[in-house]
Order: C-alpha cells, then structure tokens, then sequence
C-alpha cells in the first residue's frame, strides 16, 4: 500500500465520519433547536461545501500535496543523525564565509578545500574559485523557496492529482450523450429499487418542496444540482482518483462503491451506485473530472426540475403528462422499459469511444482488466473502515424504514 494511498484514504473517511454526524444532527432535529430557520438549506451547505470541499482541500495540501512520502505536515520524522549532518553543513557554510571575509587568503585556498567542505560548486579552476564571493559559493538550490511558491506548487499538485484537466472536444460530446442516457436509466433503476423495498414492507418519507415561486427554483438548483456536481465529484471522484488511480480499473468499483454508501440511505442506494458507475469510468477514460461533474449537475437538475413542473406545469406541462403516462399504463411501462434498454446501448457505446480514445493515448493499458496494483485494496484497514461506516448508516436506515 502506498504512503499516497493511505493519506487519502484517511481524509475519506474523515469526510464520511463527519457526513454522518451532519445527519444524525439532522434527525435529531438539532438544527432547529440551534434556532436555524431554513435546516435545509444549512444542512446542504456545510454538507457540501464544507465536508466535501474545505475540509478535503485542506487535508490534501497539508498531508499530501508537494510533500512526497513524508506523513505529517508539520511533524517530519528526522533521525538524529540528518540532524546532525545539518548542524555541520551550517558550520561549514559559517566557515567558507569567514575564510573569504580576508581577501589575504582567498588565492592560497586549494581546490581540494572546496570538495571538503561539502558543497559542490561550479568553478572549474582555482583562479575561479579564488575570485569567488562566499554566496557563488551555494547552489542555487539550497536557497530557500518562498511560502508563495511552495503554495502555488501544493495546489497545482493537487489539481493535476484532483484530474482538473481539459477533455477533448469528442469525449465532451459523449459526456453529454451520456449524461441523457444515465438519466433514462438511473430513473429505472431507482423504480425497479424502490418497488422492490416497498414489496418487503420497506416505508419511504419522501421530502417535499413547495415550489411557490421561481426563487425557490432556482434555490434548488444551486443546493441539489450545482453544490453536489462541484462538491460530490471533488470528494468521491477527485479526491478517490488521487489516491486510487494506481489501482487502475479498481478506481472506478471503489469509487462508485464508496458515493452509494456515501448517502447511508438505502432508498439512493441503488441508481447512486449505478450513476457512480459511469462517472467512474468516465473519470478513469478521459483522467479528467470535468465530464462527471456535469453530468452529476445534469442529473440533478433534471430531478429538480421534475418536481417544478409537477407543481406548477406551465410551459413544461408535457414532461409531467409523458411521466405520468410511462408510468400509469402498461404500454407506457413497456415504452419506458424499451427507452431504458435503448439507453444502455447507447451508454455502452459511448464508453466503448471513450475507451479507444484513452488507449489511444496510453491513458489506460489496452488489456481492461489488468491488475496495476502491487497490493490487494482488501488488505488496506482504512478501506474496510470507510465500507463499514457506510454499510452500518445504510442498514440502519433499512431497519428504520422497515418498523417505521
């Protein structure tokens, strides 16, 4: 297991132990004890922008970006004897600056001199040497970097490590395909799923939103749609890809496993898994975390907008009549079970793309299953850590929903 690996997998689970108190503050209710008006709204926040955004950011820079196999940020393990060798190193810089303060004894230094204080230098000659200044001496390496510049390098580490890169015009193209298609088939899914635990006794407390004006819609876009599409995907993609991409294919069961047992709801249990799933492989094809943020936006808004035109029609009036047609008549039933099978196809197509695509330009080996991981991901305690917590809050809310 990779010093890499374990770092990121310890922010993770950070990251869903601290998603777990947020919803059991929730059904304590405790928001509104704390005199919070809209629980909602300060729940998603502080959800999204903080637990999946702020706190893996910071982790990150601090525990892992531009600090190599080092574990800590600010507590590296020095043997005593690195410590003693810098001791000496500045002695003998102290001392190359006092021999050359007496211009008198700058010609007499041997080049010998210069190989035994411990530095390597770029004259060539004693003459050169002789006429240098106590600075020359010093590489350029060993002067230190700025705080700025180091920063700059942490976050562009990150970024490169998070897969923040261009997609090329193509694979955009499919994303969006793709992202029609995973809305047909996540609605499948999550009716099959949710059919299936209401025929084992399983109670379902759906939320709702009343959508009294355009505020409110627009409100739930930015808390449904763009929050998670930004947040969600930096977590359970960006994040899991920096640690997880030397696994190869893996990444994507991993990460896909982890964003289903993220929700700890067995309602979204089902279609989470399978959406995670393609912005998975999407993330592992094109190495870029772009795609499945749009395409977890796009899902969300169309979930979004569903619930506005069931209550208020207008223009859109349509969408909820083929809704309500698909799904309260046996030939909609098998219209909607054939534009399911449809966009699986389609899906299937525009992944198999993507994947030529990404071996094309040795992104991905050609062999699709082959094993580039040098320890077994089972063998790793944060990993089992991490699926516990998750299975634990997931059965719970079976169980609740079941005596409920």
């Amino acid at each position: 297991m990779s010093n890499k690996r374990f770092k990121v997998s310890i922010i993770y689970f950070v990251v869903v132990i601290l998603t777990l108190l947020m919803r059991v503050a929730s059904a304590l209710d405790i928001y509104s004890a704390l005199g919070i008006d809209d629980a909602d709204a300060f729940w998603s926040c502080m959800v999204q922008i903080v637990i999946f955004g702020v706190v893996p950011f910071v982790m990150y820079l601090l525990m892992v970006a531009g600090r190599e196999e080092r574990f800590l940020p600010y507590f590296p393990r020095r043997k005593k004897k690195e410590k003693k060798q810098d001791e000496q190193q500045s002695e003998q810089q102290d001392e190359i600056a006092r021999i050359f303060e007496d211009q008198d004894l700058a010609p007499v230094v041997q080049e010998q001199d210069f190989q035994t204080v411990g530095f390597e230098t770029e004259f060539a000659t004693q003459e050169e040497a002789s006429e240098a200044t106590p600075a020359d001496l010093i590489s350029t390496e060993q002067k230190p970097e700025s705080k700025a510049a180091k920063f700059g390098k942490k976050l562009k580490a990150l970024f490169k490590d998070f897969g923040f890169k261009r997609v090329s015009f193509s694979d955009s193209l499919r994303t969006i395909v793709l992202a029609v298609c995973m809305v047909i088939i996540g609605t499948g899914v999550s009716v099959v799923w949710q059919t299936v635990l209401s025929l084992i006794g399983y109670t379902r407390v759906s939320s709702h939103t009343d959508y009294d004006n355009l505020v409110i819609l627009f409100k739930e876009l930015a808390l449904v749609a763009v929050l998670p599409g930004l947040f969600e995907e930096f977590s359970h993609r960006g994040l899991l890809y920096a640690g997880y991409k030397e696994t190869g294919w893996k990444f994507v069961l991993i990460s896909s496993m982890f964003f289903s047992l993220m929700h700890q709801n067995i309602v979204q249990t089902g279609y989470t898994f399978v959406d995670g799933v393609a912005m998975a492989l999407v993330m592992y094809y094109t190495g870029s975390i772009w795609p499945g943020m749009f395409m977890h936006f796009f899902n969300n808004f169309w979930s979004v907008l569903l619930g506005y035109v069931e209550q208020n029609g207008g223009a859109l009036a349509f969408i909820n009549t083929i809704y309500d047609w698909l799904f309260s008549t046996v030939l909609g039933l098998l219209v909607g079970i054939l534009a399911v099978l449809v966009a699986i196809a389609l899906a299937v197509i525009m992944l198999v793309f993507m994947r030529r695509a990404a071996v094309k330009k040795g992104r991905i080996d050609s062999k699709p299953f082959k094993n580039t991981m040098a320890y077994p991901v089972l063998a790793e305690l944060m990993f089992w850590l991490t699926i516990a917590v998750g299975v634990a809050a997931t059965a719970f809310s079976f169980v609740w929903g079941m005596i409920r």
